[in-house]
């Protein structure tokens, strides 16, 4: 009997356990491959906001409608590794969040990490 009531706390306690690091984990988290690589800190997160994908010396960047805090440029620069090919298109409307990070270099955008981006016009 007491082995077998042990047996139940186990369960009971590796179901905690297993729901606490299901819930506790999240898909948004800064990937390495992108600017944290590089050594460079994030000094902004944004979320759902809109903005307009340009295609300019830079290459392809995002244009927010509104300021964001922490993006003196008013432009993001995404990283390749998470920037959708459906996206990189001059025009495009999208919804995004992600990470502006900062950068010691002169550049004519900030950099950005996207979590998430849909494309406006896919939602009406």
């Amino acid at each position: 009997m007491n082995r077998r009531s042990c047996s139940k706390m186990e369960k009971a306690l590796l179901l905690v356990l297993v729901i606490v690091l299901f819930f506790g984990c999240s898909d948004d988290e800064p990937i390495l491959d992108c600017f944290q690589k590089s050594g460079e800190d994030i000094i902004a997160t944004v979320e759902f906001v809109s903005g307009t994908i340009r295609d300019g010396a830079c290459g392809f960047v995002i244009d927010p409608h509104d300021r964001l805090d922490g993006n003196p440029t008013g432009l993001l620069y995404p990283c390749n590794s998470n920037f959708g090919k459906e996206f990189r298109k001059d025009g495009v409307r999208v919804e995004f969040s992600g990470f502006i990070y900062e950068s010691e270099e002169d550049t004519c955008a900030d950099l950005f990490e996207i979590t998430t981006m849909t494309g406006i016009n896919e939602r009406l």
